[in-house]
């Protein structure tokens, strides 16, 4: 519904959360597809595998605050970094 009109920034809200694993995907297909050309997106998500499927750089939040702004020029594997983000 957001990507009627052909907007240059969607804002996305945890899109899949709670969806079975065939919907995400194509949820994910359809918005990497949507995304390809001169259009942009902000995401938030709980949900490190989502990121490592949409994004091309990631920030995250730490009790309110940016702790980390990441560029990604190509696709990495984020689960590998997922306990450097976590907190205590």
């Amino acid at each position: 519904m957001s990507m009627i009109g052909q907007p240059k920034i969607v804002l996305l809200d945890e899109p899949s959360t709670g969806m079975d694993p065939q919907s995400k995907r194509f949820l994910w297909n359809t918005i990497s597809n949507s995304f390809a050309s001169d259009k942009g997106a902000i995401l938030t998500t709980h949900s490190m595998e989502e990121a490592d499927a949409l994004c091309s750089r990631i920030a995250i939040m730490v009790k309110g605050e940016l702790r980390y702004d990441i560029h990604i020029r190509h696709p990495i594997k984020i689960r590998l970094f997922h306990d450097m983000f976590q907190t205590k």
